[in-house]
Parts: C-alpha cells; structure tokens; sequence
C-alpha cells in the first residue's frame, strides 16, 4: 500500500496540470455534495420550525367557488366568531 502511495504521488507530481484539474474537480465535487445535502437537510428532513407547530389546523372548504387553500376574509371572520373547538 505504501508503494501505491509513493507511486501515486510520484505520477502527480510529474504532470502538474493534471494534478490541478484533479484537485479542482475533487473539490467542486465535495462542495456541490455539501451544498446538495444541507440544502435537503434543512428542507426535507428537519421540521419547519414555530412555536406550537402541533396545534396548527387547515381549513378548507368546499364551496368550488374558492381556490385552494383560500377563503374569503369574511368567511374566515364568521368561522372565527362561531369556532368553539379552537
């Protein structure tokens, strides 16, 4: 193995250009790497952070009139004023 190593280092040694690119590729390869798997990381797999997050509830509903995920602020206002469950 230690002849491997002596021989390796020998080579790259030699040609310089080589050895360069070599070390440039390495690390833009390691520094994407990184940089792909904090980015998943913090997005994917940690939970989103907030206080209380157990106790956040959705409210659809089903009029088609409505986007997704929208209601109207007077909707909104009246399930407000006659919730009791929250």
């Amino acid at each position: 193995m230690i002849q491997d190593l002596r021989f390796g280092l020998r080579v790259l040694s030699k040609d310089r250009l080589f050895t360069a690119v070599a070390v440039f590729t390495l690390a833009l390869g390691i520094g994407a790497n990184t940089t792909m798997f904090s980015v998943v990381n913090s997005v994917l797999l940690r939970p989103l952070a907030g206080y209380e997050t157990n106790r956040l509830v959705r409210i659809n509903d089903s009029d088609p009139r409505y986007r997704a995920g929208f209601i109207p602020p007077n909707l909104y206002l009246e399930l407000v004023k006659r919730s009791q469950s929250f």
